[in-house]
């Protein structure tokens, strides 16, 4: 990842970016007091299957409005759809935490025909009552105004810590970066107006969604905290009901920032969900629909009992099936064990398309330990000391072998590269 300055409309906008310009492109949105950096924890990650723009929103952050200019709700959804548009994402998908997921469903409003899926996180913004986010906008004024142009790292933690279920997880580094923050002259003013607007009820009602949550049509997974202070997760139940294409998934020990408590099963479960490519549904024979799935090269099919609504967790009424295919390959080299030196940790592999051989990545799984040892007495005789592939392969440095001997590994689908996804070791070849 690595941040940028982009310039929106003559706006300098701080963003964090990564992922590839050509992949599915997401803005992941932070909240009202902080910045792009809540996502520090997840933005490497989803940037392994999408574009990722982690902006500081109009108003926030680093991204200083003019002077005369607006910051309010329509000027910050705006500001999104030109930097959209300067970074030439036509299409793309919004990932917001607690204000930033309203904001998000409101340039979904705007621009229904660029939204591809929405993920909404903790967001009393979103779902909570008239009263309710009256109330809790209050109590946050008064937490928050006090000390925020004074603001230290220590009074960051404190603050943050509260809608944390352990506080041990607080990110250090987004400390000096909030304090740095309200040192501008400019950026306390300018979250003071939006606490404003949102703690009017007669401001804020021509920006609720809670009333309009039927209309929202995109694939939209919630997450919350289960222990989320400020978003109440009854609200949330009650209103994705009305969502034609939501589900709920909760956090069990987590508060407000799922992403940030938990970001190994948060990073799993929204890279999934991106990744999921919905079409209508079909009846007939699931082993029919699977095998032309994999003939087309699709990883799998979801299928689910004709009766079930979704349910979030594991279920028998929902399965998901993966398509695999299996092929041979000439092992190139190998890994070497370190704790256990005389086997193997992983096998190098090579296509053979031909007479030439191109880099196929390497595999791990499926090699037990009597399976490892056999490999090593048949590999150490082939030992050599440079690649045999035509082309160096970049952070790889195995112990490189003759290419003899063939092995069949299992696998759903492979990259542009020709690197295997997922692959299992099946057992040696002989063919010719």
């Amino acid at each position: 990842m690595k941040m940028q300055t982009i310039d929106v409309a003559g706006t300098g906008t701080r963003c964090i970016v990564a992922g590839e310009p050509g992949a599915p492109a997401v803005f992941l949105l932070h909240g009202l007091a902080l910045t792009g950096d809540v996502w520090l924890r997840n933005i490497d990650a989803l940037a392994k299957t999408h574009r990722v723009v982690a902006p500081d929103m109009l108003g926030h952050g680093f991204t200083k409005p003019a002077s005369d200019g607006p910051a309010d709700i329509p000027a910050k959804v705006r500001h999104l759809r030109d930097l959209a548009d300067v970074l030439g994402i036509d299409k793309l998908s919004l990932c917001g935490s607690s204000y930033g997921a309203l904001i998000a469903s409101l340039f979904f409003f705007e621009n229904k025909q660029r939204v591809e899926k929405l993920v909404i996180n903790g967001s009393g913004s979103c779902f909570n009552t008239e009263e309710q986010l009256v109330s809790q906008v209050a109590k946050l004024y008064d937490l928050y105004a006090p000390t925020l142009t004074q603001s230290t790292p220590q009074m960051w933690h404190d603050r943050i810590g509260n809608n944390f279920f352990d506080k041990s997880k607080v990110p250090v580094e987004l400390l000096p970066i909030a304090a740095l923050v309200y040192a501008q002259p400019w950026a306390a003013p300018r979250w003071a107006e939006t606490m404003a607007t949102m703690g009017s009820a007669e401001q804020f009602r021509p920006f609720r969604i809670l009333e309009r949550l039927d209309q929202i049509t995109p694939p939209t997974l919630v997450v919350w905290g289960r222990d989320d202070k400020g978003g109440s997760l009854e609200s949330a139940s009650v209103a994705i009901k009305r969502m034609p294409n939501a589900k709920l998934v909760t956090f069990d020990e987590c508060g407000h920032y799922p992403m940030i408590e938990h970001p190994e099963k948060y990073n799993k479960l929204v890279g999934e969900f991106l990744g999921l490519v919905y079409v209508d549904h079909l009846t007939g024979s699931g082993a029919r629909i699977l095998s032309h799935a994999c003939r087309m090269s699709i990883e799998g099919i979801i299928s689910k009992r004709a009766d079930s609504p979704y349910r979030s967790g594991r279920s028998t009424a929902w399965v998901k099936t993966k398509c695999e295919r299996s092929d041979t390959f000439v092992v190139v080299g190998f890994e070497v064990d370190k704790d256990r030196p005389r086997h193997l940790a992983g096998l190098h592999l090579a296509w053979r398309h031909a007479g030439k051989l191109s880099y196929a990545g390497s595999v791990e799984l499926g090699i037990d330990d009597a399976t490892a040892l056999e490999l090593r007495k048949a590999l150490d005789p082939l030992a050599r000391t440079r690649s045999p592939l035509p082309a160096p392969v970049k952070g790889v440095k195995p112990t490189w072998v003759q290419p003899e001997l063939l092995v069949e590994v299992a696998f759903p689908n492979a990259s542009e590269e020709g690197r295997l996804r997922h692959p299992k070791f099946k057992g040696t070849r002989k063919d010719p």
